[in-house]
């Protein structure tokens, strides 16, 4: 049941509301009986408690496409190829090519239906009611934040080693 309701979800992202779910299609997409499901989950409350877990587990926002910022810098640096001749063009192209890469980052996530389920997820879960289910779904978006955060240091880190620059911690 819970596989088969995240690709509703994963096409449409997670809204604030669970509304949305319909019981019955999921029931259909799963291909199970109506009877197996409510003895696994006597009320929808359960098995909606039960999905979001599950979605704050597949919700993690990713980093922007390693193409998609490779690109951007082939761009920048076709464009600006004259720029490598001193010291200050190479840093001032390394510049440019950091700001291009994190828009194609920021335009990546902003498209992201992982990011608005992540956000929906963030926004709504201080709403449980206080609880397990509450401290579990803070707990899986604290790892999925983290996660997010050393992909990003992690694709930064690279890309500045790539000019000769390292992060500052």
């Amino acid at each position: 049941m819970l596989e088969a309701a995240l690709p509703g979800v994963k096409r449409t992202g997670f809204t604030v509301s669970l509304d949305s779910i319909s019981m019955e299609a999921v029931i259909r997409e799963a291909g199970v009986s109506r009877s197996a499901v409510y003895r696994r989950w006597p009320y929808k409350d359960l098995s909606v408690s039960d999905l979001v877990k599950v979605l704050g587990e597949a919700a993690v926002p990713s980093a922007a496409d390693h193409e998609a910022i490779i690109g951007a810098i082939k761009a920048v640096a076709a464009e600006h190829d004259s720029w490598l001749d001193t010291g200050e063009g190479r840093r001032g192209l390394l510049v440019e090519v950091f700001r291009h890469a994190a828009w194609a980052d920021f335009e990546a996530l902003y498209r992201s239906r992982e990011w608005r389920t992540y956000l929906a997820l963030h926004a709504t879960f201080m709403g449980l009611p206080a609880g397990e289910l509450r401290d579990e779904v803070q707990a899986t978006l604290a790892r999925s934040e983290r996660g997010f955060i050393g992909r990003v240091a992690e694709a930064w880190e690279h890309v500045a080693g790539l000019s000769g620059y390292r992060l500052r911690p």
